[in-house]
Protein backbone atom coordinates (compact mmCIF):
# COMPACT_ATOMS: atom_id res chain seq x y z
CA UNK A 1 0.00 0.00 0.00
CA UNK A 2 1.39 3.17 -0.90
CA UNK A 3 1.19 5.94 0.94
CA UNK A 4 -0.08 9.79 0.38
CA UNK A 5 1.94 13.18 0.62
CA UNK A 6 0.32 16.13 -0.04
CA UNK A 7 2.27 19.52 -1.95
CA UNK A 8 0.80 22.78 -2.06
CA UNK A 9 2.68 24.41 -5.05
CA UNK A 10 2.40 28.08 -6.11
CA UNK A 11 1.63 27.99 -9.84
CA UNK A 12 2.21 25.10 -12.40
CA UNK A 13 5.99 25.04 -12.96
CA UNK A 14 6.10 23.52 -9.34
CA UNK A 15 3.34 21.22 -10.30
CA UNK A 16 5.30 19.58 -12.92
CA UNK A 17 8.57 19.40 -11.06
CA UNK A 18 6.40 17.27 -8.51
CA UNK A 19 5.01 15.26 -11.46
CA UNK A 20 8.32 14.79 -13.47
CA UNK A 21 10.67 14.82 -11.05
CA UNK A 22 9.54 14.24 -7.30
CA UNK A 23 6.58 11.70 -7.83
CA UNK A 24 8.29 8.83 -9.35
CA UNK A 25 11.37 9.13 -7.42
CA UNK A 26 9.38 8.31 -3.99
CA UNK A 27 7.02 5.79 -5.92
CA UNK A 28 9.99 4.19 -6.89
CA UNK A 29 12.26 4.30 -3.67
CA UNK A 30 10.05 4.25 -0.62
CA UNK A 31 6.17 3.78 -2.31
CA UNK A 32 4.99 7.13 -1.24
CA UNK A 33 2.51 9.00 -4.17
CA UNK A 34 2.67 13.00 -4.02
CA UNK A 35 -0.08 14.85 -4.91
CA UNK A 36 0.49 18.45 -5.98
CA UNK A 37 -2.23 20.77 -5.15
CA UNK A 38 -2.13 24.15 -6.66
CA UNK A 39 -2.87 27.19 -5.06
CA UNK A 40 -6.35 28.51 -6.41
CA UNK A 41 -6.24 32.40 -6.84
CA UNK A 42 -10.19 33.03 -7.89
CA UNK A 43 -12.99 31.37 -8.42
CA UNK A 44 -16.03 32.10 -10.90
CA UNK A 45 -18.97 29.80 -11.67
CA UNK A 46 -17.33 28.80 -14.40
CA UNK A 47 -13.73 29.09 -14.19
CA UNK A 48 -11.03 28.13 -11.02
CA UNK A 49 -7.64 30.26 -11.55
CA UNK A 50 -4.88 28.80 -10.33
CA UNK A 51 -1.22 29.69 -10.06
CA UNK A 52 0.78 32.45 -8.14
CA UNK A 53 0.03 33.55 -4.34
CA UNK A 54 -2.76 36.55 -3.45
CA UNK A 55 -2.46 36.31 0.06
CA UNK A 56 -1.26 34.84 3.80
CA UNK A 57 -4.27 34.47 4.51
CA UNK A 58 -5.85 32.10 1.23
CA UNK A 59 -2.73 30.05 1.60
CA UNK A 60 -3.11 29.53 5.19
CA UNK A 61 -6.37 28.61 4.63
CA UNK A 62 -6.00 26.21 1.64
CA UNK A 63 -3.49 24.57 3.63
CA UNK A 64 -5.80 24.22 6.66
CA UNK A 65 -7.81 22.01 4.61
CA UNK A 66 -5.44 19.92 3.26
CA UNK A 67 -4.21 19.49 6.35
CA UNK A 68 -7.64 17.92 7.44
CA UNK A 69 -6.89 15.11 5.09
CA UNK A 70 -6.37 12.16 6.82
CA UNK A 71 -5.33 9.96 4.24
CA UNK A 72 -2.36 12.44 4.06
CA UNK A 73 1.15 11.02 5.81
CA UNK A 74 2.33 14.92 5.38
CA UNK A 75 1.60 18.29 3.81
CA UNK A 76 4.31 20.34 2.97
CA UNK A 77 4.72 23.76 0.57
CA UNK A 78 6.69 24.31 -2.58
CA UNK A 79 5.78 28.28 -3.11
CA UNK A 80 8.73 31.37 -4.10
CA UNK A 81 9.85 33.46 -2.10
CA UNK A 82 9.84 36.12 -4.49
CA UNK A 83 7.02 38.43 -4.31
CA UNK A 84 5.64 36.73 -1.06
CA UNK A 85 2.29 39.31 0.00
CA UNK A 86 3.13 41.66 1.71
CA UNK A 87 0.75 40.03 4.68
CA UNK A 88 3.12 36.99 5.43
CA UNK A 89 4.35 36.46 8.32
CA UNK A 90 7.81 38.26 8.84
CA UNK A 91 9.94 35.42 9.58
CA UNK A 92 10.01 34.43 6.06
CA UNK A 93 10.80 37.97 4.48
CA UNK A 94 14.01 38.42 6.28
Amino acid sequence: MSSLGLIYVEGPSEEQFVYQLLKPHFQQWCNLTLQPIVSRTKRTAVRTFTGGITSYARIRKEIHNLLRNSAALFVTTMIDFYGLPKDYPRTFRD
